[in-house]
């Protein structure tokens, strides 16, 4: 098992740059190299592509030969969300990574416009049966963004419900055996019914989940590597004064070689 933390302080670019230039002159009056302003993004390894909706400006001053100061602009992409996507191997999820997890660290906003998780809850287990009835090929590990040319009935917001804790009437529900039946999605005969099944069932959790808090500081998140899930749109950046912040943790499978 792996650890890495990824520490997402998404801002608005026309927020960040003067905050930037503010520093600015007390950093070239100090004349030493340093970086005056840093801004850490929210970081997908397999999106680095996707970066092309801002930039952000980081300001260091830097002594010239002839003793005086300068200061020099490094640019740096500024990622926003991570876009609705897959990472697991839909057909055998079990082979690479068994499950995908994070460990939050900062309080969620309730409304998830800091950039908390959102799934699309039920799609694992009829992840395989909608890319048959697709006729598309289904991920095979990585990172796979749901696109409007192949997956539009995928991407409505109604769909997605943000991550939040188990309320508190659940494991009651659960001991009396009352919990709802499991979404007819799996056995969906069409690619229309099985969208209409899961956008029921998001439904459903949307009311059943509003009992519950949105993650907290300490709550380990678990989630199966085939269901779709997102941090934001890459043109969406955190307006929140403090940045959500999550250690991400990467399960990989062991195989035996003998």
């Amino acid at each position: 098992m792996a650890l890495s933390t990824a520490v997402d302080s998404r801002r608005q670019k026309q927020r960040i740059a003067p905050a930037h230039r503010a520093h600015a002159p007390a950093a070239a009056a100090r004349g030493s190299p340093r970086i005056a302003a840093v801004h850490v993004a929210n970081w997908h390894p397999s999106a680095e592509t996707d970066f092309d909706s801002a930039h952000l400006v980081m300001v260091r001053s830097q002594r010239k030969p002839d003793g005086a100061s300068g200061t020099r602009e490094l640019i740096a992409k500024l990622q926003g969300g991570t876009s609705k996507h897959i990472d697991g191997d839909v057909a055998d999820p079990l082979a690479s990574r068994p499950f995908q997890a994070l460990v939050q660290l900062s309080r969620a906003a309730p409304d998830g416009s800091d950039g908390s998780l959102r799934v699309l809850p039920g799609f694992h287990a009829a992840a395989l049966r909608y890319f048959q009835l697709a006729g598309l090929p289904p991920p095979a590990g990585g990172f796979t963004p749901l696109t409007p040319e192949y997956h539009a009935d995928l991407l409505p917001p109604e769909l997605w419900v943000p991550a939040r804790r188990m309320p508190p009437k659940w494991p009651k529900l659960h001991a009396k055996k009352r919990l709802p039946a499991p979404s007819s999605a799996p056995a969906a005969r069409c690619r229309q019914g099985l969208v209409s099944a899961l956008r029921k069932l998001a439904s459903e959790l949307r009311d059943e989940l509003g009992d519950g808090l949105p993650p907290q500081p300490g709550d380990y998140v678990i989630w199966d590597p085939r269901l779709p899930h997102s941090t934001g749109e890459a043109d969406e950046y955190n307006m929140h004064d403090a940045p959500r912040q999550v250690a991400v943790v990467v399960v990989l499978a062991v195989v035996m070689v003998s």
